[in-house]
């Protein structure tokens, strides 16, 4: 996976982008992350933007090995954190969590806007900032089903992208 915004490219033109959001549960992550590693895999002109909350990092990046990324194609699997929350205390409400997810959704959209329209985005978790100048817009947007109400953030912002719903 890729860490640095200065990671060098391969000699492949990335001339396809698809955006993954996930939302902090473990069990969703496991089969996303295989779809991600087998599809970035197949195809050497794709590159995969993961948007997770910043504490879930660390857990993404796990699982990406666990579902046994290919590493000649890892760098173009980007991980970016979202937003600055921590990991749910023992004994959240499911009112508080479904508040949570609601913010961490705002702020993968904010993560988004920045994506599309400035060109970069910095990784909450990390603090490496990842250049897409060079990158197209996402065409896809595979976005799990917690956090949906970025759908309509993505819709405004690239009207032509398809959003592909995931509850796994």
């Amino acid at each position: 996976m890729s860490h640095s915004g200065s990671q060098p490219m391969s000699a492949t033109r990335i001339n396809k982008h698809f955006l993954l959001a996930t939302t902090i549960a473990f069990g969703h992550i496991r089969s996303q992350s295989s779809v991600v590693c087998k599809l970035v895999a197949a195809d050497p002109t794709l590159m995969f933007t993961i948007f997770c909350a910043k504490f879930f990092v660390p857990l993404v990046e796990q699982e990406l090995v666990r579902s046994t990324v290919d590493p000649s194609s890892a760098h173009r699997i980007r991980v970016i954190g979202t937003g600055n929350h921590g990991p749910p205390a023992s004994g959240t409400t499911i009112e508080a969590l479904g508040n949570m997810m609601l913010e961490l959704a705002e702020d993968e959209s904010e993560a988004y806007r920045k994506l599309v329209k400035e060109g970069s985005l910095t990784c909450t978790a990390t603090g490496h900032k990842f250049d897409y100048h060079d990158i197209p817009k996402p065409a896809q947007c595979q976005i799990d089903y917690f956090c949906g109400s970025l759908a309509p953030v993505i819709r405004e912002i690239t009207p032509e992208v398809v959003i592909v719903f995931s509850w796994v």
